[in-house]
């Protein structure tokens, strides 16, 4: 299951894993539900997930890039 690259195309499909990886540590720290260090490991789970969605993403666009070279030749 490759990422939508018509959305990376667009640009709408970029996250920055720093920034989600901040967003979500800071959103669980702040409910005092979780301890800091479960809300560390979710946080740098999902800026780990994202960096592989993105860098999926760049390899499927590549590999669309590449063979549509291929086409024109």
């Amino acid at each position: 299951m490759w990422p939508d690259t018509q959305l990376m195309r667009r640009g709408s499909f970029k996250m920055n894993p720093i920034l989600l990886s901040t967003s979500v540590f800071i959103i669980l720290e702040g409910t005092h539900h979780f301890s800091p260090s479960l809300a560390f490991g979710i946080a740098i789970g999902g800026a780990l997930t994202s960096a592989l969605l993105l860098w999926l993403g760049r390899s499927a666009l590549a590999l669309d890039n590449e063979e549509g070279r291929r086409g024109e030749g």
